[in-house]
């Protein structure tokens, strides 16, 4: 799809570009910020080794953020992703 509003006009190089961009630099910035207040003993590190109750309580919750779906975050990222996306539809011609 050639189309101004996307970058590189190709919706699929956007999202591409948009994943690795975003989404990485994101969740390289959570796990250094974990791990650096672990080692600073701004909160424990939750190894299930020394903390099993904890350890287990942040898989939980972790795993339900997965399963149960959120309406509102849902929402909210299909209208980021409608506002710039000129046609939803399959990347097959």
């Amino acid at each position: 799809m050639s189309s101004p509003t996307v970058l590189f006009r190709n919706q699929v190089l956007d999202n591409v570009f948009r994943s690795c961009v975003f989404g990485c630099t994101f969740w390289t910035a959570c796990e250094v910020l974990d791990t650096w207040g672990a080692a600073n003993t701004w909160w424990p590190y939750l190894g299930p080794a020394r903390h099993p109750v904890e350890s287990l309580v942040s898989f939980s919750v972790v795993a339900i953020h997965f399963i149960v779906p959120s309406r509102p975050l849902h929402f909210f990222f299909y209208a980021q992703l409608t506002a710039r996306t000129p046609a939803i539809r399959a990347w097959s011609r």
